[in-house]
């Protein structure tokens, strides 16, 4: 079923410190949309079905349970590999409805090394649409 416009948007919150989280994203939305703060070890499908964002920090520092597998590939390493295994399990099982994931990070240094620092930009319709062109580096975009 898709979200009538009257409807609050619902945004999960994936944090290793989700107490800390929890009411600065009170504060920031106010009622405009539904909140859910949680470790991401806590994670489960019906969290993932209400929401229309998944907000996934970054860092995850705090998880001794991932920390203490002797599993590798059961250990994502950060909230971008967290992200990717969340999206493909939402693409699995939610097919009525559009999720947007998205990073949040208060150490944006240590995603800059993550993102191209060229991008494929169309020129025009015709032998150099598809150059590549040095654009901009992650700081200058976010200043």
């Amino acid at each position: 079923m898709i979200k009538k416009n009257s409807e609050k948007p619902s945004i999960l919150v994936i944090d290793d410190k989700p107490d800390e989280l929890d009411t600065q994203i009170a504060l920031g939305l106010n009622d405009r949309a539904t909140r859910c703060v949680i470790h991401p070890q806590n994670v489960k499908r019906k969290h993932l079905k209400n929401a229309d964002l998944v907000l996934v920090d970054y860092r995850l520092e705090n998880w001794l349970e991932r920390d203490d597998l002797s599993i590798i590939s059961l250990q994502p390493a950060n909230g971008m590999a967290l992200a990717v295994v969340l999206r493909e399990s939402v693409d699995k099982f939610k097919k009525d409805k559009l999720t947007a994931f998205a990073l949040h990070t208060g150490h944006i240094k240590d995603i800059q090394g993550r993102l191209p620092l060229t991008t494929a930009q169309p020129l025009r319709h015709s032998d150099e649409c598809c150059r590549i062109r040095p654009w901009r580096t992650l700081p200058r975009q976010v200043a």
